[in-house]
């Protein structure tokens, strides 16, 4: 039960994932650009150009930030509704529970210069 509740999580969070970056094997020549790369796009654009960035770009920028914040909400309904029972279930086995930091602390670690904080628990991460 614990191990499909697992794998669906894991399924369910590889496809938000799919929405933020491309995953096929080859990198920049199989043409799969998804938010990340569209972001890139959108930042090369605005960094070549000489004057203030165009209503076009300005607009692109506020679509893809949308599409961002569509797919954070999907993640915080999935974690919100799955995560509870699967906690439960990992306690029951004495296992550690997943738990999701918060954006602040990620953005703390992930800052310019800094180092990740080192806690009791290690994290990974993919990407």
């Amino acid at each position: 039960m614990l191990h499909n509740k697992l794998t669906s999580l894991a399924a369910s969070s590889d496809q938000l994932r799919i929405k933020i970056v491309a995953t096929k094997e080859g990198g920049a020549i199989t043409g799969e650009d998804r938010l990340r790369e569209y972001v890139t796009d959108v930042y090369g654009d605005v960094n070549s150009y000489d004057g203030r960035p165009t209503d076009a770009q300005i607009a692109r920028t506020d679509a893809l930030g949308r599409e961002l914040e569509d797919v954070i909400q999907e993640f915080q309904k999935l974690t919100a509704e799955q995560l509870p029972g699967i906690n439960a279930a990992l306690t029951k086995q004495k296992l550690n529970p997943i738990e999701v930091i918060p954006e602040s602390d990620w953005q703390k670690q992930h800052s310019t210069g800094s180092q990740p904080q080192s806690t009791s628990k290690p994290t990974w991460e993919r990407d």
